[in-house]
């Protein structure tokens, strides 16, 4: 590879290096995240304009009863329901979730006024389920997932580079912060770069600061740091070796929740005992207790739009949950099996500051919290992810000319003490990160020895 003579000033020659390759690096994962992100922000609206005719009906002012509607739904698709989704409004649907015979899971949609059946399909292939899907794990299971996490672990490391980056060279050139649009060239392409790094930098870092709970191995040090301070959920059960329940909250559940066990039915005999009539889970559960659930989780106060969840173990309880805009309004519920009695309520209250500032953030970063103005302020962030990218490739391409390659050889050697201090504290506290640190200078070491040049300012 060819090296190339910076045009920085000579201090920051080896931070423009860093902040090249970072940028090469990360930029097209982050791309891609900033796409599906501003997808995911505006899931239900465009899900709502795609098909309105299963998102919506008439208002409903008097509905069926929940297991006439479930029933409804097992006359379309015969299997085991494992989720009844609520309507958030009196002009929505309700949703039963079936899983067939086969393994294929199905969603049946229905109008709650009359138990007619108005949609049917696969929920793993909606808008937003593969928007979701491609934006925690790029649809390549644990490997995307872990390239996903140290995407956004270096997007810290080239929004702080490019900060310090474009800060010291404008100094040290004695012109102003501001970037001037009215430039041409390639230094209009600068100008945008930086501009929508330092307009939204701090909105993007937020963003991957936000994720990073949800991140398969950083997700997981938070948890148990959470769990150990006890900041968390004080009140989650601990499922015994060989206990009578080993269900546990899956991805529908909120952060604070998922994969936390879920209670023992309270139910003597849940496991044996079932009624006659139509039922839930191979005849353990009976329908009709889905009236008793809803009932009584409507009269304890939960929030419109919950859902009811059935675990595949039936000695575990049923779980009604909601997960709304605001964390404050998040309810999970548990009750009997067979009687639908109430086990136990857990409201946001119930959580500790480090559980309810993961809760807040989540929902400030899928841009619900406060509305469509936090919608919009995430898409521009978004936008602006894009924008560094484009003009990046931009700047790039008209740099290096025809034939060459014009990147700098990375070298850590002139990186200030500042900076340095900074990654190794990026470093202990994403390990992750750290590890591909360690990594990237082991490479760099193998470079110098073999010869290869470092970056050479001009």
């Amino acid at each position: 590879m060819e090296a190339t003579r910076s045009s920085q000033p000579r201090p920051f020659a080896a931070l423009w290096a860093l902040h090249f390759w970072v940028s090469l690096l990360v930029l097209p994962i982050l791309s891609l995240l900033a796409l599906t992100g501003a997808v995911y922000l505006f899931e239900r609206e465009i899900e709502d304009a795609l098909d309105p005719g299963t998102r919506f009906v008439s208002p409903v002012s008097a509905p069926l009863p929940p297991s006439a509607l479930v029933a409804a739904a097992l006359e379309v698709q015969p299997g085991t329901v494992t989720r009844i989704e609520t309507p958030q409004a009196a002009d929505r649907p309700l949703r039963v979730f079936v899983t067939s015979k086969d393994g294929a899971a199905r969603t049946i949609v229905l109008d709650p006024a009359d138990g007619q059946v108005i949609g049917t399909f696969d929920p793993e292939w909606t808008v937003g389920a593969l928007a979701k899907r491609l934006h925690g794990s790029l649809l390549l299971g644990s490997g995307g997932r872990i390239a996903v996490e140290l995407a956004a672990c270096w997007t810290l490391v080239m929004l702080l580079s490019g900060t310090l980056l474009w800060i010291g060279t404008r100094r040290a050139q004695g012109r102003r912060l501001l970037p001037d649009f009215r430039a041409r060239g390639r230094a209009w392409w600068r100008d945008v770069h930086a501009g929508a790094g330092l307009g939204m930098g701090l909105v993007v870092g937020f963003l991957v600061l936000t994720g990073l709970p949800w991140a398969i191995i950083q997700g997981d040090l938070v948890r148990k740091a959470v769990t150990a301070l006890d900041i968390g959920y004080a009140g989650a059960d601990v499922a015994p070796a060989s206990g009578p329940s080993q269900a546990h909250h899956g991805e529908h559940a909120g952060w604070t929740i998922q994969g936390l066990p879920i209670p023992a039915s309270a139910d003597p005999h849940a496991m044996h005992r079932h009624r006659a009539g139509a039922a839930l889970r191979g005849e353990q559960t009976p329908l009709t207790v889905i009236d008793t659930v809803m009932t009584a989780a409507r009269a304890r106060g939960i929030a419109p739009g919950f859902a009811i969840s059935i675990p595949t173990d039936p000695a575990a309880a049923i779980v009604a949950d909601v997960y709304p805009a605001r964390p404050e309004d998040q309810r999970v519920m548990y009750f009997g099996r067979q009687s639908g009695a109430l086990i136990k309520d857990v409201e946001y209250k119930d959580y500790g500051w480090g559980a309810r500032a993961v809760e807040t953030g989540v929902q400030l970063h899928m841009g619900r919290y406060f509305g469509l103005a936090n919608q919009y302020l995430m898409l521009l962030a978004c936008i602006a992810v894009i924008t560094m990218a484009n003009s990046g490739i931009v700047m790039w391409a008209r740099r290096r000319g025809a034939r060459r390659l014009a990147a700098p050889a990375l070298s850590f050697r002139g990186i200030s003490r500042g900076v340095a201090a900074t990654l190794i504290l990026l470093a202990c506290i994403l390990p992750a990160f750290g590890a591909s640190l360690l990594a990237l200078l082991l490479l760099e070491r193998l470079a110098a020895r073999r010869g290869l040049p470092a970056p050479e300012p001009q």
